[in-house]
């Protein structure tokens, strides 16, 4: 499931360090193909088990927010009945899926995966989801707005992806008719429009995250407008504790799933390949980083958008339990068969309908040449360019097709990897002592994996302004769709740069670590496939890369030109 619904790829123990989130899982359609939506199947949904008046117990060494996350997807009602999208019988070795831009080829090098047998594909829970439905094989394994609106025109909104849990903008929008009761407390929805209830999902791609305020926070929360409902709604907005009815404030933000491909490149930081170079510690705070129980190297911390997970595996459970409502942990041998699909998959754009196929003429586009990459890689330790599959290009001209296209990315190429700017006001990333406030960098400077794109250090959380916190520093102003949220910091604390009073949309990392000094701070997301999985930030606002390219050329003063940033979006299409 993920941030992010239910997967991996929107918490950790109670130390500065950061957990990791999971993300949705769900049955999937293999591609944005006529062919495949004529596919679609009506089946039954198993209803949720009869109504219950206690919690299961939670898996030993959960994550801090679990037990109370849980408890609170378990008051949501389930979902009435179910359309679901076919699955393909198979996920094949190499296959190439039709998007927006041209083709996103997926690669699995340990060969082609049969779906009905693999529980990544398999409903683990009560709503009918499984980890597919939100990380879509054809989609880098997250799931673009396209086909999200899609799912929710050929099933009325029946499709598991609009589970009322997360799917909805809050469960008490749904309509009655359209719910079955809780398994905890017995609950029905209480709307009156299946399109209202599910706006933020059909207009931003986004799924309600639901955590607890930490118990040490040192700040406090309070909502300045709600237009989901769920902040204010008693039954969404706490959960009390079974045995003393004690009250924990529930947090409800809204996040895009993030990719569950090329996952090697999150779990694996610069800190695991050269210790001596890169300390395996959190390059702020400088504690120490947990050791992952199943690989035996330092956990990463970018885990989902909050880096609440610590590991995959905890994260398959997670999102099992959380978004697709399970009463009982998936499995051992479920979780290994999870996180092995997971770690077995690489995508990224194979073909764009202006420039031809990214292999031509010495280019390494697409997710074979991707797969060889190792991680944990930047530029400083290796002698490459941060992302640069299209260097071989550098002596195209031409004013037809195909050459333009390929002229016009790698020229967006070379701004991505060589166009300097100042770069101030970023927490996460300015106060890292080593690069400093302000800091003359390029965009590799967070994106610095070698060829991915992501952020190869550990705890790569970084606040650029999307959540409403830095106006100040050319951010924007929190989103008046999403709840608003004022942050108050307690005597003695602060956030980095925006001062002891914010008003956000998302408080980000500050959820899980209880630090005002990470409030809107989120991690930095890979950018292989991006084409196949619009809209993008964690929020959903920029529903083009156009306009992530404009966000940052306005929040940066980067000073591109129309050509530029032609050049620059054409070069992320080709990703």
């Amino acid at each position: 499931m993920s941030d992010e619904p239910m997967h991996r790829g929107d918490e950790e123990m109670d130390t500065p360090r950061r957990s990791r989130r999971r993300q949705h899982r769900n049955t999937s359609w293999d591609g944005m193909t006529l062919g495949l939506l004529a596919a679609l199947c009506m089946s039954a949904l198993t209803q949720p088990a009869a109504a219950q008046t206690s919690m299961p117990a939670a898996p030993p060494n959960a994550p801090q927010y679990l037990p109370k996350a849980w408890q609170s997807a378990l008051t949501a009602p389930g979902p009435a009945g179910s359309g679901i999208i076919g699955v393909a019988p198979t996920i094949g070795a190499n296959e190439q899926d039709l998007d927006a831009q041209g083709l996103n080829g997926t690669y699995q090098p340990g060969g082609a995966v049969a779906t009905s047998s693999n529980a990544f594909f398999q409903s683990l829970g009560t709503n009918g989801r499984s980890c597919a439905t939100c990380h879509q094989p054809a989609e880098a394994l997250s799931v673009s707005l396209v086909n999200i609106q899609a799912r929710y025109l050929l099933t009325g909104g029946k499709d598991p992806i609009f589970a009322p849990v997360d799917g909805a903008n809050c469960p008490n929008q749904v309509p009655a008719a359209n719910t079955s009761p809780s398994y905890l407390g017995k609950l029905l929805g209480r709307g009156h429009s299946m399109a209202s209830a599910h706006s933020l999902v059909l207009t931003r791609g986004v799924f309600r995250i639901f955590l607890p305020v930490p118990a040490n926070a040192e700040y406090t929360i309070s909502v300045v407008s709600d237009p989901t409902t769920c902040n204010t709604d008693p039954a969404y907005n706490q959960v009390l504790d079974p045995a003393t009815g004690t009250p924990t404030q529930m947090i409800s933000v809204y996040r895009r799933p993030r990719i569950s491909t090329n996952l090697k490149y999150v779990t694996t930081t610069i800190a695991d390949v050269n210790p001596f170079v890169i300390p395996p510690n959190d390059p702020i705070t400088g504690v120490p980083l947990a050791i992952d129980p199943y690989t035996g190297i330092p956990e990463s911390g970018n885990i989902m958008w909050d880096g609440r997970e610590p590991t995959l595996q905890s994260q398959a459970i997670d999102a099992t339990l959380s978004h697709a409502q399970a009463t009982a942990a998936p499995t051992a041998a479920q979780v290994a068969q999870m996180v092995a699909f997971e770690n077995g998959i690489y995508s990224a754009q194979s073909y764009t309908f202006g420039a031809g196929s990214l292999t031509a003429l010495g280019g390494l586009g697409g997710p074979v040449d991707l797969s060889t990459n190792a991680p944990g890689q930047l530029l400083s330790l290796a002698p490459a360019p941060h992302v640069a599959p299209y260097s071989a290009w550098s002596t195209i001209t031409g004013n037809g097709y195909p050459s333009a296209q390929q002229e016009s990315i790698y020229r967006g190429q070379q701004i991505f990897n060589t166009r300097t700017f100042t770069i101030s006001g970023v927490a996460g990333l300015n106060n890292i002592a080593a690069i400093g406030n302000p800091t003359v960098n390029t965009c590799g400077v967070c994106h610095n994996q070698i060829n991915i794109g992501n952020d190869a250090f550990p705890a790569a959380q970084h606040d650029i302004g999307v959540s409403g916190s830095f106006q100040a520093f050319g951010g924007v102003a929190p989103a008046k769709d999403l709840p608003i949220f004022q942050i108050t910091c307690n005597a003695g604390a602060s956030s980095v740069y925006a001062g002891t009073v914010l008003m956000v949309n998302d408080p980000g990392l500050a959820l899980i670590t209880g630090k005002c000094a990470d409030i809107g701070r989120t991690t930095v997301p890979q950018l292989r496939g991006l084409a196949s999985r619009a809209p993008y930030f964690h929020d959903g606002s920029a529903a083009t890369l156009r306009d992530v390219v404009n966000f940052y050329n306005q929040r940066f003063s980067i000073g591109l030109s129309a050509q530029d940033t032609t050049d620059l979006v054409n070069f992320l299409n080709a990703l």
